[in-house]
């Protein structure tokens, strides 16, 4: 499993280049402040699915600001998470309406 770090990244929802860079949807917007019901005033970005992330570094090169890196973690910890995966059914078929690749049938 990789962990991903983003570091202070000022303006997301203009930017949005590593969200739409990641092939599996693993770097998403998340609203922190909201100036209305309606209206959000304040994005921040956060890494959600987080062991669907394969360590590609889409994500690092696409932005502009440097401010994201990765970091390759256990592959016990990676295997364990795919297992979780294979297991769950609903989530499998969440992922194929999505057109994300399967992680859970490449792993070892």
């Amino acid at each position: 499993m990789v962990e991903i770090t983003i570091n202070n990244c000022q303006d997301p929802f203009e930017c949005k280049k590593c969200v739409q860079a990641c092939p599996f949807n693993v770097i998403a917007l998340d609203p922190v402040e909201l100036e209305s019901h309606e209206v959000v005033k304040k994005w921040q970005l956060i890494t959600i699915f987080k062991e669907l992330c394969n360590g590609c570094g889409r994500c690092v090169e696409a932005c502009p600001e440097g401010r994201i890196s990765i970091r390759e973690e256990a592959e016990a910890d990676r295997a364990k998470c795919v297992e979780l995966i294979r297991e769950d059914k609903e989530f499998q078929e969440y992922l194929e309406k999505r057109g994300v690749a399967k992680p859970w049938e490449n792993a070892a």
